[in-house]
């Protein structure tokens, strides 16, 4: 038997695990339990416990967003608002926010936030914040719901659900956008590549993913990955140059088959070439078990 049949043969082994696990467990966005993770498994740990590790600021508000304009229907009975908190919302401001590409997003602003003007003021900010999502994935998004409160985010199916009170903290992290490109992956990209063959290959012949949370969640590889690319093709300035060599020697494989799919960035561009920044200006945490401080306080900020 040659190398690459064998190859071939712990591929689809290896799929065939997947797809059981996923008959269970995908598109079920659990919140995370980081204690989970048995780090005595690891021979070559990944570098990172999490992708929002070294993406703050990829993105921000100075970024161009493919943002339009926004339009206000009032308030719209509906016969329910998904919400984590397990309150039921039967009506909902309604708006639908315009983009770039003749693309459109129906914002449903719970009535918890008062009168209709505030509730417009709110979607219009959220909808800015979405036009910097890559259209690619902002292109999958049919429905935004957003709600008060200090809920993870969430991105499943073809929504997104905000709760305005952690999207302030991301935001004060300088990871909102990153947050919501996570999550869109979950929407658009995730039925695209978890099962794919050709990414299931780029996985093999990498050996490890990214992050532990992608290690120890495989539905959070894609994610993980993602924000992992844009890094390294779309902001390599915005990193000090050894984490861009550390994704590169980590995930070779992944990075080259996400350059082949040929993505639609918009509005995202590639940074002018210029000075690297160093290490000692941004914090990076690299994998320590012992900081499970850490973790525990990047759980109240990370999405499901």
């Amino acid at each position: 038997m040659n190398k690459f049949t064998l190859k071939r043969i712990l591929l689809l082994m290896t799929a065939s695990m997947l797809a059981a696990c996923g008959s269970s467990n995908s598109v079920n966005y659990l919140p995370l339990n980081y204690t989970s993770i048995n780090y005595t498994d690891y021979t070559i740990p990944p570098p990172y416990y999490q992708a929002i590790d070294f993406s703050r600021n990829l993105v921000s508000e100075n970024d161009r967003s493919a943002f339009l304009n926004i339009t206000s229907l009032g308030l719209f009975p509906i016969s329910s608002m998904p919400d984590n908190r397990g309150i039921i919302t039967n009506s909902a401001f309604k708006l639908t926010a315009f983009y770039e590409g003749d693309h459109s997003i129906d914002i449903y602003v719970n009535p918890e936030f008062g009168i209709e003007d505030f509730a417009e003021q709110e979607a219009m900010n959220y909808a800015e914040v979405i036009g910097r999502v890559p259209a690619f994935l902002r292109n999958g998004i049919a429905e935004v719901y957003l709600h008060q409160g200090d809920e993870p985010l969430v991105g499943e199916n073809n929504y997104l659900i905000i709760y305005s009170d952690r999207a302030d903290t991301l935001n004060g992290e300088g990871i909102l956008e990153e947050v919501l490109i996570h999550e869109s992956v979950h929407v658009s990209l995730d039925n695209v590549l978890t099962f794919s063959n050709e990414w299931q290959l780029a996985q093999f012949n990498d050996g490890i993913p990214i992050s532990l949370l992608a290690y120890d969640l495989f539905y959070e590889d894609a994610a993980e990955s993602l924000l992992s690319y844009l890094a390294v093709r779309y902001r390599a300035n915005r990193l000090p140059v050894s984490v861009e060599q550390t994704i590169l020697a980590t995930i070779p494989n992944r990075i080259d088959y996400l350059d082949f799919l040929g993505f639609d960035m918009n509005p995202i561009v590639q940074d002018q070439a210029g000075e690297w920044i160093s290490d000692n200006d941004q914090t990076i945490i690299s994998y320590q078990p012992f900081l499970f401080a850490y973790y525990e306080q990047w759980e109240q900020y990370l999405s499901y």
